[in-house]
């Protein structure tokens, strides 16, 4: 059912540009920042019961422009984003991993092909692979097409999976049990409102799923196996 949000509670650390992932019964967040300062913090909430958040551990490294996270019900991923500019931004190609059931650190997981950071991957994920979607590479103007998968199994490095219909980073994705659906981001000149779809269980390129009702980046996506929403974008002003 559609309606307006209620207070919830407090993370342990104030920030922005935070990575999530989840199960049925906890949400975790990790890194992010509060300019200049970059965080490697995780804490969690069980979704059960309203309450402030907990710390669950930290990152291996302290980052900020989190790629994304994508879960199934036991392991948590973190693509690391980036940590430093120096006159760019130092982008990583790490994957970290946790136990969703079980609080502490992250582990190195594996790698995607390039560093980059502000694609999409929060709740990009079917029971076997987690997804990756798009990105900056620093010092390239206008974000990737590419979309990678790892697979929570058996970690190590990414395989391409496809590319999307348009290049870009700050992407929300959305899944159930078929289809992994990238909604909106940013291109070098400012926001779109494309979606496009992949059919998990097949590697390929995206198809074109609608539109966004306005130009939105950076948003945060939840969903279930029937709905899909997007929430706290930025618009281009």
């Amino acid at each position: 059912s559609t309606g307006t949000m209620s207070f919830f509670g407090d993370l342990t650390v104030a920030r922005n540009a935070i990575a999530s992932v989840q199960n049925t019964v906890r949400g975790i967040f990790a890194g992010g920042r509060v300019s200049p300062a970059r965080f490697n913090v995780m804490d969690f909430i069980t979704t059960a019961s309203k309450g402030n958040a907990t710390t669950f551990g930290v990152l291996t490294a302290a980052v900020q422009f989190a790629v994304g996270g994508c879960s199934n019900s036991v392991r948590g991923l973190y693509h690391l984003g980036t940590s430093t500019w120096s006159p760019v931004w130092n982008s990583l190609n790490q994957v970290d991993s946790i136990t969703l059931a079980s609080t502490g650190d992250t582990t190195e997981f594996g790698t995607l092909s390039s560093g980059r950071y502000q694609g999409g991957g929060s709740g990009g994920a079917s029971s076997t692979r987690g997804f990756f979607f798009g990105g900056l590479v620093s010092g390239q103007p206008a974000g990737t097409k590419i979309i990678e998968s790892v697979s929570f199994t058996s970690g190590g490095a990414a395989t391409k999976f496809g590319e999307l219909t348009v290049g870009r980073r700050a992407i929300a994705a959305v899944t159930n049990n078929t289809r992994a659906v990238a909604c909106s981001g940013d291109l070098a000149d400012g926001a779109i409102n494309v979606m496009d779809y992949i059919t998990m269980a097949s590697e390929g390129n995206a198809t074109d799923f609608g539109d966004t009702i306005g130009l939105d980046l950076n948003g945060a996506s939840v969903q279930n196996r029937t709905r899909g929403v997007m929430m706290g974008t930025e618009t281009p002003s």
